[in-house]
């Protein structure tokens, strides 16, 4: 079951030690109120042991500042007659800030109103008698105090997982293991999301989840290595996301959430790390908190180095299982990747008055350096090797800014505005040298993207749940722009990508009961998409080269493409909570995955020695996906937090990698034998395999693949089996089963198993010892299977002090992380062949490093800070947004 306050009004950082205050203060009432209750059978007065009528006090307990109810606030009864100095009478109040104490003998009372972090509430001369036995003392205010809070450690952590009503948060700012990392590293040690073989984020083995930054999306999709590790404060993960959400996803969002300041006064911290193979950087920030201004800023430079061993082994046979040896090749090769990456935000809020807020945010990401590929290829035709090279030199400049405004009109009643742009602009060389030939290509990118929203929400009268029976409603705009100029050889090509979309949506929550709700909302989109490719006059009817070529058997239609549709997404949770039993939770959602500029833009990349052609496909469609889930949770006494999880969703259009061969000639068959030496045109064809050897390529695009259904299984359990030993354990097993399919070699099964184990020591002296163990058992996968592997990460970190800490760390520690593939696939061109292929496929070795981390700064946390948690940042994605 979840303690924790969806709508916590203190900073996050705060929230663990006030429930542990919450808990103390609970059980020594607990204990007081019990000698209390026997004393006073033996110490009051005689009058108050005769038969007369007994009352009841009752009040509703509220914050002063945002009107929300005060939970666990601590009411104490004394006898103004009685010389004890005790309460003969203790509650606290309820989640709804509600009390309720009856039983109480007639006399004449003074109660006194108390929680931590606010002014003391006293009530003098309250009287019961026989006329008057029943007195409701109203609202009462408490206001927060003006004193400020000791100093306190910097250090104190967080639980690592927070278990909302939708979405899961991670906490993962004092995480030993991915210091001095990226952001990967840090997505890599939550359960259920893993990198694919191309380094890309995957959810539940899905890689077609949105990314989202402080709430937005970012250019940079799934390439999150360009965000270092020591900016982010949390994570969010939410799998089925309901009506408020943009529906954009088949695995669901994660929503990485960039730290932001809470302390009051001038501080910061600076991070310094240095590792093998010239791994460089340095992270801080600098914050500043006075009044009712709040300026912060986060600042990391990260050099990242990376070398990744390549092989691929593909052998080709035709129907008489005779080798096909100019379609068959060994490739041994390494990858070098050499990143540079600066990250800046800065943030300012300004609070005019207490139900106001104002935000403005600024973030700048930049990437710079050179990735290059070396391979060494057996050629089985020309028996000989090949050596090749391509290397990729470029950046890329991305900057987000946004404003809020947000405003509470009265409890649990407020309206939002915001209005968000990111632009980008990306230069990229491709240098492809081969022994025979070379070619250069050269991308110039610009996008941008428009957001604008509108929300509003209010309170649902309620008689076993006010704060979260509501109804909200929104809309959002959203316009998206991205021009590629890309040059072949010197030959120009234009690829123009427009997307625009509005969004309206309202959700709405009841709770029948105290322990029984439900939440249903709509939201409809009306979109536009159109795409245009500019081939300067080319024309795709008299290909000169490979190039030309592949353009021209996507067709003249990919020239000018257009797509609109307009869409009702439903949402639906039960909510059922058993108390102390745990909580069970039902959801369903419509989602959908848009196809991007990368899967659509069909400016092909080509290995002539390899015969290799990538491609993408402007004709795609949006995937559809319905999706459902069964989720129980519970924190169980002596044993720690568990939840378990099983999902279905049922995907039509699903957009999947696709690879075919084509015969490539600059003539067909009726020119070609036209001036050749044949007698006949029917001899000429009879003998098309003399004219087309060599020329076979294998192209690699995306497709709309048919219709799949999902399913699948999770579950995370975090236990203490010692006091300073804590233990994570999760895993996912999921089975994909695609029903309809373009080809026969898609239909079938794919499943496996992936678990992560990660361990925690606290050693005496400040010292903390961390492991994180990832594994997978055999993947199966339509066209073969990936080989199991396991690998494990270790961290040592010494906290000298409250403000200075030393990091070692060694990803990778036995070098094993990789992925081991074989497949078996039909390809059909003139006669249908089988291609047998065995990859090894490494993006980076064994790496060890060290970190230090020095804080500044008195460390003063304020005890609230207006608009740092009460507001669904993010609008329609009902998210903190990072304001």
């Amino acid at each position: 079951m979840d303690w924790r306050c969806d709508d916590c009004f203190f900073c996050s950082n705060f929230r663990f030690s006030i429930f542990k205050r919450k808990f103390v203060n609970f059980i020594m009432n607990f204990i007081l109120f019990l000698s209390l209750f026997f004393s006073f059978l033996f110490t009051q007065e005689n009058d108050f042991r005769y038969n007369q009528p007994n009352g009841k006090i009752s009040g509703l307990i509220l914050n002063d500042i945002n009107q929300k109810p005060i939970e666990y606030a601590t009411i104490s009864i004394f006898s103004i007659k009685s010389d004890v100095k005790q309460p003969i009478y203790q509650r606290i109040s309820n989640k709804n800030g509600y009390f309720y104490i009856d039983d109480i003998k007639p006399g004449k009372y003074k109660i006194i109103i108390q929680f931590p972090g606010f002014e003391i509430i006293e009530k003098d001369n309250i009287i019961l008698k026989p006329s008057n036995m029943n007195i409701d003392l109203g609202t009462i205010k408490l206001s927060i105090e003006s004193i400020e809070l000791d100093q306190i450690s910097v250090n104190e952590k967080k639980n690592f997982i927070e278990n909302k009503i939708d979405k899961k948060v991670y906490n993962v700012a004092d995480e030993a293991s991915t210091t001095g990392g990226s952001a990967s590293d840090v997505l890599e040690q939550i359960p259920s999301i893993s990198l694919d073989i191309d380094g890309n984020i995957q959810l539940r083995q899905d890689g077609n989840v949105t990314i989202l930054v402080d709430g937005r999306e970012s250019s940079f999709g799934n390439n999150v290595d360009m965000l270092g590790a020591d900016m982010i404060d949390r994570v969010e993960v939410i799998t089925t996301p309901s009506a408020k959400y943009d529906p954009d996803g088949t695995a669901g969002i994660i929503n990485i959430i960039l730290s932001k300041n809470e302390y009051l006064g001038v501080t910061g911290n600076i991070k310094p790390f240095y590792g093998q193979r010239n791994n460089f950087g340095i992270s801080g920030s600098l914050n500043f908190l006075k009044n009712d201004w709040n300026i912060f800023t986060n600042y990391s430079l990260r050099n990242k180095t990376s070398l990744g061993p390549r092989y691929r082994k593909t052998l080709s046979y035709d129907e008489n299982d005779n080798l096909i040896d100019y379609l068959s090749s060994v490739s041994n090769g390494q990858t070098y990747r050499h990143p540079q990456n600066t990250n800046l935000k800065l943030g300012i809020e300004t609070y005019p008055s207490a139900n106001e807020t104002i935000a403005f945010d600024l973030t700048f990401m930049t990437n710079t350096g050179v990735d290059s590929a070396r391979s060494f290829t057996y050629l089985y035709d020309l028996d000989s090797y090949v050596q090749t090279r391509t290397i990729e030199d470029g950046y890329n400049d991305d900057i987000n800014f946004g404003f809020g405004y947000f405003n509470n009109l009265s409890e649990n009643e407020g309206w939002s505005l915001q209005f968000d742009f990111e632009g980008n602009d990306n230069y990229e060389t491709i240098n492809n040298i081969e022994p025979d030939t070379s070619y250069l290509n050269l991308t110039d990118e610009e996008g941008s993207d428009k957001v604008f929203m509108l929300d509003y929400y209010r309170p649902i009268e309620n008689n076993y749940n006010s704060d979260d029976s509501k109804i909200e409603v929104g809309m959002k705009v959203k316009s998206n722009n991205d021009l590629k100029n890309q040059n072949y050889n010197d030959s120009p090509f234009n690829y123009d990508y427009n997307y625009n979309r509005l969004s309206l949506y309202i959700n709405t929550s009841y709770y029948f009961t105290e322990s029984f709700g439900i939440q249903g909302g709509l939201r409809f989109e009306s979109s536009t998409t159109n795409s245009l490719f500019d081939t300067f006059g080319l024309d795709l009817n008299s290909p000169a080269n490979v190039f030309e070529w592949s353009l021209s058997e996507l067709g003249e239609e990919i020239l000018d493409f257009e797509y609109s549709y307009d869409r009702i997404y439903p949402s639906l949770y039960f909510l059922y909570d058993m108390k102390e039993k745990g909580d069970l939770k039902f959801e369903f959602g419509r989602r959908i995955n848009r196809p991007g500029p990368w899967n659509l833009n069909p400016f092909p990349s080509i290995n002539h020695q390899q015969k290799w052609i990538r491609q993408g496909n402007p004709l795609l469609k949006p995937e559809d996906i319905y999706k459902y889930e069964l989720n129980y949770s519970n924190k169980i006494p002596s044993i720690g937090y568990l939840s378990v999880g099983l999902y279905f969703s049922q995907v039509t259009n699903l957009i999947d990698r696709h690879k075919f061969a084509k015969a490539y000639t600059l003539l067909d068959n009726e020119q070609y034998c036209s001036m050749s030496n044949y007698t006949s045109q029917v001899e000429c064809e009879l003998n098309e395999e003399e004219w087309i050897d060599y020329d076979v390529y294998s192209i690699l695009t995306s497709i709309n693949k048919g219709k799949t259904e999902d399913s699948g299984f999770e579950f995370t359990l975090i236990t203490k089996p010692l006091s300073n030993w804590k233990l994570m354990i999760s895993g996912n097993y999921w089975y994909n089963n695609t029903t309809e399919a373009e080809n026969k070699d898609m239909l079938g099964v794919e499943s496996g198993f992936r678990g992560k184990l990660k361990s925690t020591f606290k050693l005496k002296n400040n010292q903390e010892i961390q492991l994180i163990g990832n594994f997978r058992t055999k993947m199966k996968i339509t066209l073969g299977e990936i080989a199991p592997s396991q690998s494990l990460d270790f961290a040592y970190k010494k906290e000298v002090d409250d403000k200075f800490n030393i990091t070692l760390k060694i990803q990778d520690l036995f070098d094993s992380r990789g992925f081991h593939i074989f497949t078996n696939q039909d390809v059909e061109y003139d006669d249908t062949i089988s291609q047998f292929m065995e990859a090894d496929i490494r993006w980076k070795k064994r790496t060890i490093s060290i970190s230090f981390d020095y804080k500044f700064g008195d460390f003063k946390k304020k005890k609230y800070i207006r608009g740092s948690s009460g507001y669904d940042y993010g609008g329609s994605g009902g998210m903190d947004a990072g304001y």
